[in-house]
């Protein structure tokens, strides 16, 4: 039975060189897109307020600064995803309740 050869890099470690193993990538279980998985991560780790702040800041900046092109397509595509998880008709509200 051959054995697979682990992948090593070199490292130093307290002023020694060293070879590092580079641990297998495990498998993505999630069956989703990436957009779908980037929204879940944002979903689990911002509330429905901050991502409704969030969304705001973003379209303020986009309405006050120029912005190089791909920045702009980049800012409005975040914008809309954290859109969509709030839902439109609440951002406002909840931006409201946020103080703004």
């Amino acid at each position: 039975m051959k054995r697979n050869k682990a992948k090593t890099y070199e490292a130093t470690f307290r002023g020694r060189k060293t070879r590092v193993t580079i641990p297998p990538r495990e498998s993505v279980a999630y069956s989703g897109s990436q957009t779908d998985v980037l929204r879940d991560v944002l979903a689990d780790c911002l509330s429905p307020m901050s991502a409704a702040v969030l969304a705001n800041a973003i379209t303020v900046q986009l309405k006050t600064r120029p912005w190089e092109a791909t920045v702009q397509s980049q800012l409005s595509w975040l914008r809309d995803q954290l859109t969509e998880m709030v839902g439109k008709d609440r951002v406002w509200p909840l931006c409201q309740e946020a103080g703004l």
